[in-house]
């Protein structure tokens, strides 16, 4: 009896936070996919490690930011054709001018922490 409890209590208190933030993350992947509004802007993100991966992550959980994150550059040979939240990583930076105008990109997102003011220009110069 107190093991049916138990797990009542668990699937009572634990669904309705999983119902939740299903809904929400439902909703978000609407609005960004949708197609309804025209207004999304396309953003390329440079760098594929830990902060581009939270940059995507909070772009796609605030969808009033009305961005959509059609993929990711990075020079680690390692990750090319690698998924972030089922986004691909095209390759090195060198690619670009290529797939700003292949994947029809309106904005370039730099998610290198560590990148001074060097690589940040050589990327803006691409």
């Amino acid at each position: 009896m107190f093991l049916i409890e138990f797990l009542l209590l668990v699937i009572g208190l634990g669904g309705g936070r999983f119902v939740y933030r299903f809904l929400k993350d439902q909703t978000a992947l609407q609005s960004v996919l949708g197609g309804a509004d025209v207004d999304i802007k396309r953003v390329l993100i440079v760098g594929a490690g830990r902060a581009g991966e939270k940059l995507v992550r909070d772009i796609n959980a605030t969808p009033e930011l009305k961005l959509k994150v059609v993929g990711f550059v990075d020079d680690d040979k390692f990750k090319k054709n690698a998924l972030i939240h089922n986004i691909r990583i095209y390759g090195s930076i060198e690619l670009i001018p290529e797939l700003a105008e292949k994947l029809d990109v309106d904005k370039i997102f730099i998610a290198i922490p560590s990148a001074n003011s060097d690589s940040v220009k050589k990327i803006v110069e691409y």
